[in-house]
């Protein structure tokens, strides 16, 4: 069966890596056109685009193992291969496994991308679009010296910019804050760690106003300016290595969070001061509480999702590989293979995307993820033992 295992792996890796090509490359193309339309200059997307290929490739490698398991034995269907192994003993069964092994380690290569793509890549494309919007706000005041928000809700004015990007003489309006400001110098700072990307106008020597009254601040002054409205931030989850770091350092957080409570409810009982437990602090506990749960619940979801989403590399193909042996007539594999894709797929991302809303609501534990490949990895085994009748 040596000769047979090569030839049959041999079709499935060429139809897999062909199929992978095309459907990444309008994948692609795709991603390109919609981050341009988020008012992304082209030229900041194709320099991030490279960053998208683990997402690219975790999301194109169960379609094309798909196409690769429908084109590759209904192929063999139709030239009546099966029957031709039949006749020599073998079981049909036995074509399926060189492809289910190397489906195998596609499902781990693909494991790895998702881990990849949810950890270091959307980091490295946020930095990447804060990066470029820095370098948008120094040419705009290098050309036109002034630099506003699409709701004019932060103006900046400079009489002149250097080539080491400092800002000279700058006067800067917030609006919503009410704060007016002039300042000798200022620098353009970027910060993409927090939950939001930032950029900080840092300020010497500045002097504000606002309706409260006057200040002068003789030292640098950072002042934030939340980008939601240029760039959407994009959450960065922990990698597989890390979830576990991640979930102590959240229980220490919210430790240190009930500490504090507590600490400051003594003292007001203590104090006599009872007014002081209703104040905004205490009033926020509520959210506070949330977004550690919050927290908690999509650090212990993120090995299920990794490794589950991952394996439908796999569990794609398995329910697939069976259902090539039945054609009800010659020329119908073509046919079949689209039926496949239109039931396949949409079918396994329909679980997988209720099994993973009733894990983040906390309706169901985070094993449940792995819902579609259990019922795939059944409904495959079920076909397995009819392919007898099929062929």
């Amino acid at each position: 069966m040596k000769i047979f295992d090569r030839y049959f792996l041999r079709q499935v890796v060429l139809i897999h890596l062909g199929s992978l090509l095309v459907i990444g490359s309008i994948f692609t193309l795709v991603t390109l056109g919609v981050t341009c339309q988020q008012n992304i200059p082209l030229i900041v997307a194709l320099k991030a685009l490279p960053l998208t290929a683990p997402q690219t490739l975790s999301v194109t490698m169960p379609l094309a193992s798909v196409v690769a398991v429908f084109l590759a034995y209904g192929s063999m269907r139709e030239n009546r291969e099966f029957m031709a192994l039949k006749a020599l003993g073998t079981p049909v069964w036995r074509v399926f496994v060189p492809g289910w092994i190397y489906f195998f380690i596609m499902s781990l290569l693909c494991v790895w991308f998702n881990n990849l793509e949810i950890s270091w890549a959307r980091e490295q494309i946020q930095r990447v679009f804060i990066a470029e919007f820095k370098n948008t706000i120094l040419s705009q005041l290098r050309a036109v010296k002034s630099f506003s928000t699409p709701d004019d809700s932060y103006i900046i004015d400079v009489s002149d910019v250097t080539e080491s990007g400092i800002l000279l003489n700058p006067v800067f309006t917030a609006k919503k804050e009410g704060v007016t400001g002039v300042a000798e110098t200022a620098n353009i700072e970027v910060d993409a760690s927090g939950k939001e990307p930032i950029v900080y106008l840092s300020l010497y020597k500045l002097e504000a106003s606002s309706d409260e009254g006057m200040a002068v601040f003789p030292e640098s002054v950072n002042f934030p300016i939340p980008l939601s409205g240029f760039i959407k931030s994009s959450r960065v989850d922990p990698s597989l290595s890390q979830v576990g770091d991640a979930l102590a350092q959240l229980e220490r957080d919210r430790e240190t969070y009930h500490q504090k409570l507590a600490t400051g409810s003594i003292f007001a009982f203590l104090s006599g001061n009872l007014l002081s437990t209703v104040d905004e602090r205490w009033r926020r506990r509520s959210r506070e509480e949330w977004y550690f749960d919050k927290r908690q619940s999509v650090y212990e979801l993120v090995p299920p999702r990794v490794w589950a989403s991952g394996f439908a590399c796999f569990f794609m193909p398995w329910v697939c590989a069976p259902l090539t042996t039945y054609t009800p007539r010659k020329g119908n594999y073509i046919l079949i293979m689209f039926f496949g894709l239109l039931c396949t797929v949409p079918l396994y991302y329909t679980l997988y995307e209720i099994a993973l809303s009733n894990a983040k609501s906390g309706a169901l534990p985070p094993c449940s993820i792995w819902l579609a490949n259990i019922v795939f990895g059944l409904a495959g085994s079920y076909l397995l033992t009819r392919v007898k009748y099929f062929t």
